[in-house]
């Protein structure tokens, strides 16, 4: 992914400020009622999550899962990463599925180019039409790409923004970054990858994890959705603290550098042998 320029500034907000900012800012009220909704979390379980980061957002998910598995146009899918991303398969029962997260564990460093090449694989295979929601939680820096510019980790956020274009529904992926190590810069670059723009937040306190998901999960119950296609939360707080982007200094997001056509025209090629 080429930038160009972006202007951003950081503000810290409660967690449970950041996901209704998500559920706010979401745009998806326009689009057909009868069209599944796909929502991916990417948790970090990288060592620096040991403890109390992890079993927060663990015991989140969780209580998650406890008010979204009764709707069916709602599928849930899990992926963790650290040195290689991988996604948790969820059983079809309630309280399975929350024995498997509850087993997660963290180990070694954050690799973000893993869990973008697993996402995007995992979009580009998907057979039927859906909205998408994507939520990256992770509190660490990316140690994928230690080269000037990361132009690797760029190359894999380029190609699921191309992915997520090409979908022909609706995305937005949003980034929730806690304690103070997260990159801030990429995870507002992540926040613009979808159709419609996401949104970032820095929450200091992973404590309040657990508060945020009861927030969503209220919301669904009530009849809200992350992906907007039901009534938004009308005593949201306007002048919460979230990343503000300055309209005149979006991303700018170029078309695959010269290799990456390159290698889809040989693609092309190995295709039609």
């Amino acid at each position: 992914m080429n930038l160009k320029e972006i202007s951003y500034k950081t503000k810290i907000s409660d967690l449970e400020d950041a996901i209704t900012i998500i559920l706010t800012k979401t745009k998806f009220g326009k689009k057909q009622k009868n069209i599944p909704i796909n929502l991916i979390f990417a948790l970090d379980v990288s060592y620096s999550m040991y403890g109390v980061n992890l079993e927060s957002a663990k015991r989140a998910i969780s209580i998650l899962l406890d008010k979204v598995w009764i709707f069916f146009n709602i599928s849930v899918q899990l992926f963790v990463y650290s040195n290689d991303a991988e996604e948790i398969a969820l059983p079809r029962k309630l309280k399975q599925a929350k024995r498997v997260v509850s087993e997660i564990r963290a180990q070694c460093s954050t690799n973000f180019i893993s869990i973008f090449k697993l996402i995007n694989k995992t979009i580009s295979q998907m057979k039927r039409k859906q909205d998408i929601c994507i939520i990256f939680l992770t509190d660490g820096e990316d140690t994928s790409d230690c080269s000037e510019g990361k132009p690797l980790l760029h190359r894999a956020m380029n190609k699921l923004y191309n992915t997520l274009q090409k979908q022909g529904t609706c995305s937005e992926v949003h980034s929730i970054g806690f304690t103070s190590n997260h990159d801030a810069v990429l995870m507002n670059e992540i926040a613009q990858i979808g159709t419609n723009q996401g949104t970032f937040s820095y929450v200091p306190n992973s404590e309040k994890i657990e508060s945020t998901i009861l927030n969503i999960s209220t919301m669904i119950k009530n009849g809200s959705s992350i992906l907007g296609k039901f009534k938004v939360n009308s005593k949201f707080n306007q002048n919460i603290n979230f990343i503000q982007i300055d309209k005149e200094k979006k991303l700018q997001i170029e078309n695959l550098c010269e290799e990456e056509k390159e290698e889809e025209e040989q693609e092309k090629k190995k295709i039609k042998l």
